[in-house]
């Protein structure tokens, strides 16, 4: 008999586990760049939680994005942030769990093809989501843990490409993005609108 673990983000409570019921297992690590070294990591200050959904439209539009995903904790911010970049001319597929399991189906695949260009979704709808090419991975909040922000980063930055995760940062983030810093060990660079 077999055992595999396999995961992108074990964390510590995984590891230790591993460690004291499967102390003598095989470790085989893949090949994927580093959180650092693939992926950029920049902040785009805003003024107040309201002014948000302005800054990613006028980021998406000046940036040229060609495929991103925008991740919202709350799902009550994909109903307001999918009308407010429509209005915007910006094309974004949804994956809410308002939405049928076909017509989160066909959202990715438009997605996929090319026909939007920004797919909108919470933690819990993007899990396992390899879509390849995508440049930009953008955050409207944080999520609460530092293992959830490596799962959504890392949707870019794959297979040898670069990529950016972008998140538009308010007063109230500030603290948790101080915090991802020191356990990641990472730099968040921070953005001007361009």
């Amino acid at each position: 008999m077999q055992l595999i673990v396999a995961g992108a983000t074990l964390g510590k409570v995984s590891h230790e586990f591993i460690e004291q019921f499967m102390s003598d297992c095989v470790r085989v690590e893949g090949n994927e760049k580093p959180l650092t070294e693939a992926i950029s990591h920049h902040m785009v200050r805003v003024s107040h939680t309201r002014g948000k959904e302005v800054a990613i439209a006028r980021f998406i539009q000046n940036n040229r994005c060609k495929r991103a995903i925008l991740f919202a904790t709350e799902p009550r911010h994909q109903s307001h942030l999918f009308h407010f970049l429509e209005e915007h001319n910006i094309r974004v597929a949804t994956l809410s769990r308002e939405r049928t399991k076909r017509q989160r189906k066909q959202a990715l695949d438009d997605f996929k093809s090319g026909k939007v260009k920004l797919l909108l979704t919470t933690d819990a709808a993007a899990r396992g989501i390899d879509v390849p090419n995508i440049e930009w991975v953008l955050h409207y909040d944080l999520p609460g843990s530092v293992q959830a922000y490596i799962h959504r980063a890392g949707r870019t930055g794959r297979a040898g490409k670069k990529g950016h995760s972008v998140v538009f940062a308010d007063k109230a983030t500030m603290d948790k993005i101080q915090r991802f810093k020191r356990q990641l060990n990472l730099e968040f660079l921070t953005s001007e609108l361009r």
